[in-house]
């Protein structure tokens, strides 16, 4: 089993910048499956799921030097998603792989994301969340047997 990480999320505002510093862009998946695998195999496979993506940029603060005191803001990317009608966890235990979500978007065009990143259970409901620490690959896609086949490259 791979080591588990507690994971940042974004905060909780709607569309755009919000108070918290941090810029970001919600949107919605139906009738979504999530399928993740880590190198030691599969982590999760769930679907017929309504889930709410969080795309966006958060403010870090990271040192300029060991051996300086003076800080710099970087900000770095977060792709999060958890499902609709739970609230976004402040922290979750996740497990690192590649992750696979289909889903169908408000304007019902069938959406693939595909990359790696962190995803989880929220305890004790069980309601899929996770985290992509990178940009990934996003696709609207037709065929539906090509929906699911994992990128193991990627």
């Amino acid at each position: 089993m791979p080591k588990p990480i507690r994971g940042p999320f974004l905060g909780k505002a709607g569309n755009g910048s919000n108070d918290n510093g941090k810029l970001e862009s919600r949107w919605q998946l139906h009738e979504a499956t999530v399928v993740s695998i880590s190198d030691r195999g599969r982590l999760l496979s769930e679907s017929n799921l309504q889930l709410v993506l969080m795309e966006g940029r958060v403010p870090h603060w990271h040192p300029l030097d060991e051996d300086v005191e003076e800080m710099r803001e970087v900000w770095e990317y977060a792709l999060n998603f958890y499902e609709l009608g739970a609230e976004p966890p402040e922290q979750a235990t996740q497990y690192e792989g590649i992750i696979c979500i289909v889903g169908t978007t408000d304007d019902d065009k069938r959406c693939k994301i595909h990359g790696r990143g962190y995803v989880g259970q929220d305890n004790p409901e069980g309601d899929v969340e996770g985290i992509f620490y990178r940009p990934p690959r996003i696709e609207i896609i037709g065929a539906e047997e090509d929906m699911l086949e994992p990128d193991l490259d990627w």
